[in-house]
């Protein structure tokens, strides 16, 4: 159970990391960068 909890943390925390990439990057990589973090969502 404390695994799955930790899994979620860690999806958590990757999806925050994603968000603030998004947020930080430039307007040329900011397609790439929202393409490749929504088709992570789907997977």
């Amino acid at each position: 159970m404390s695994q799955i909890a930790e899994n979620h943390k860690d999806e958590s925390n990757l999806n925050e990391n994603i968000i603030e990439h998004v947020l930080s990057s430039p307007g040329k990589q900011l397609r790439p960068t929202i393409t490749i973090a929504v088709s992570k969502l789907w997977n």
